[in-house]
């Protein structure tokens, strides 16, 4: 087991159990087993090892999505489907606690709670996003050239349009049922495709 791994999935779990704010890097320390030098030689804050779970979990999950739409072949509706079906589908497994599983909603509230209260990881939230959008507008852009899409839309606005589309989505979907989110999110990106879709 890598001590680096460890480290994020034990930070993560406490997290996710007590919430960013209620977790000392002495209490990460202590349910690793390591020690304080040991530890240290991998993180010196809170704020370092939140931007590595976010960049572990959720970016990992983004690129994922988005590089499955990136020159797949497929259609636009068919990319956006494939979209918003990965982006509800996050259960997060450990290598270290296999009996333990985060999803969608677990996440999605404890990265709001970070982003809250480090600037840091807003930044790199918001670069990640600048990745997706920039993504979504050659997927656009195909759609237009395959005559998908009406070419009066302005492919960075209907990009940054499904990215607060989906993002707002996730972010309710802390107060909404499983079910509820995936229903919305269809519905929504339903109704953007039969609005913009030739």
């Amino acid at each position: 087991m890598e001590t680096m791994e460890l480290i994020i999935e034990t930070a993560f779990l406490a997290f996710i159990e007590n919430g960013y704010d209620r977790v000392s890097l002495n209490e990460i320390i202590r349910r690793t087993g390591l020690t304080k030098g040991a530890f240290y030689h991998y993180f010196t804050s809170k704020s370092e090892l939140i931007q590595e779970v976010v960049k572990k979990y959720f970016f990992t999950h983004i690129s994922n999505t988005i590089g499955a739409i990136d020159g797949s072949g497929e259609t636009f509706r068919e990319k956006m489907v494939k979209i918003y079906s990965n982006v509800l589908n996050v259960n997060i497994k450990f290598n270290n606690y296999q009996d333990r599983i985060i999803d969608r909603n677990e996440f999605m509230h404890l990265l709001q709670e970070c982003m809250d209260m480090d600037k840091d990881l807003r930044k790199i939230v918001f670069e990640q996003q600048i990745k997706t959008i920039s993504t979504m507008r050659k997927a656009i852009e195909e759609g237009k050239i395959n005559r998908e899409i009406r070419d009066d839309v302005d492919s960075l606005d209907l990009a940054e349009l499904i990215n607060a589309t989906v993002r707002g989505t996730m972010i309710s979907s802390v107060t909404l049922s499983k079910k509820e989110t995936e229903e919305k999110l269809k519905k929504n990106m339903e109704t953007m495709l039969t609005l913009i879709c030739i």
